[in-house]
This record gives C-alpha cells, sequence and structure tokens, in this order.
C-alpha cells in the first residue's frame, strides 16, 4: 500500500484528517517503526524454526519474501574477509569459491560455540570437486571464511534478507497488504503514546500483536 494511504489510514484512526498534533513526518516514522515491527517478528519466528529443525530447508514465509535479495563481490588474494556493502538483517545462504570464479561452492556457518567448534574440528569441510564445502563465520557484515582466497577472481553470492525501506511519501509498504492492519495499530499505539495516553496506546499494541500474529504464516 502507498504512503499516502497509510498515512490517511492512520489519521482515520488518530481522528485527525491534517498535520496537526501529529506532523507527517512523526505519523510517517511511526508508520516505518510499525513495518519494521511486523518484519522483525517474521525474522524471529524463522529464526526459530532454523533453530529447531537444524539441517533441513526452513522456507522463507510470504512475508519476508519481499526481502529477499542476492549480493555477489570478489575477494583480494590472500584475503579471508569480506564486508557486505549494506547491512542486511540475515544472511540466508551464501557460496564461494577461494580459487577461482566458478563454480561457488556452499558454505555453512560456523557458530561460536564448543560444541560446533568441536563438530567443525572433526569434520572440516574442505572445497573440492567432490565435496565443494566451506565453514564461515558470519558477524554483521562481516563474512569471514576460513579458506583465504588465493586468485583475485574468488567470488561470493549471498542470498540476503535486506533492510526495509521506510514507509513515507513516495514509499509504500514493501511486505504484502495483509500486514496493513499491523502496521497501522503499531503506528496508532506508537502515536498515542505522545499524547500520553498510556491505555489506549496499549490497546491498539495489543491489537497489533493479534493482526501480527495472523500473518506471520
Amino acid at each position: 500500500m502507498t504512503g499516502p494511504n497509510l498515512l490517511a489510514r492512520l489519521r482515520t484512526l488518530l481522528d485527525e484528517a491534517s498535520a496537526s498534533f501529529w506532523t507527517d513526518a512523526e505519523a510517517y516514522a511511526a508508520l516505518a517503526d510499525g513495518q519494521n515491527a511486523v518484519i522483525y517478528l517474521a525474522l524471529g519466528l524463522y529464526r526459530a524454526k532454523k533453530f529447531a529443525i537444524p539441517n533441513q530447508d526452513v522456507p522463507l514465509s510470504p512475508l519476508l519474501q519481499p526481502l529477499f535479495t542476492t549480493v555477489t563481490a570478489t575477494v583480494n588474494s590472500g584475503l579471508s574477509t569480506a564486508t557486505l556493502a549494506a547491512v542486511p538483517l540475515e544472511l540466508i545462504w551464501l557460496k564461494y569459491n577461494h580459487n577461482a570464479g566458478t563454480p561457488l561452492y556452499p558454505a555453512r556457518v560456523r557458530f561460536q560455540s564448543p560444541a560446533s567448534e568441536f563438530k567443525a574440528a572433526n569434520s572440516f569441510l574442505v572445497a573440492t570437486t567432490a565435496s565443494g564445502e566451506y565453514y564461515i563465520r558470519f558477524t554483521n557484515p562481516v563474512i569471514t571464511f576460513d579458506t583465504a582466497s588465493t586468485n583475485n577472481a574468488a567470488t561470493y553470492l549471498a542470498g540476503v534478507l535486506a533492510q526495509a525501506t521506510d514507509i513515507g511519501a513516495s514509499q509504500a509498504s514493501v511486505i504484502p497488504d495483509n500486514c496493513v492492519p499491523a502496521i497501522l495499530q503499531f503506528a496508532f499505539a506508537r502515536c498515542l503514546s505522545k499524547d500520553l495516553r498510556t491505555s489506549d496506546s496499549q490497546a491498539a499494541f495489543n491489537s497489533f500483536i493479534q493482526f501480527a500474529q495472523g500473518v506471520m504464516g
């Protein structure tokens, strides 16, 4: 839904047809925060599912799919780190080749915990034509490869969830329209808190939670 349409709906909830107590900038900021709140809830659910069923595919919900994009870059010879140009919400997958541009092999994230370190040390993956896999560490936005680049054409391709663009006068919401009620209720609660209407703000936030739960998928 377009930014102006969302703004008009929010002003209807506020019973304020045009900017007076709440400026357009404040209203758009509240709408952007509402969009992010829905996204973060969906992302938390995605992470929980990955943790609950490790080593299995966990599909992205329709809510998160519009944020998915791919980024690619080369890694200079001798280096084992790369920094993503834009800080993503989440790294979904990564492929890498330390010695040439292609083919790209899948990488596994190596978590910093005693159990995962032990597992990695005892089943370390080395990229070959038979077992083309790598271990990486990911500290957003820095990727650390366990195998340093040996070729200036070393390449990686990452699938990430990008940060959502803020809702504004010329920027629509980037997540599906079934999320609009949740976005509006969060923004409504945020605006009411400025007016010190604590109980009304809490009621709107409770409505946000209910609407958000309905679109998590």
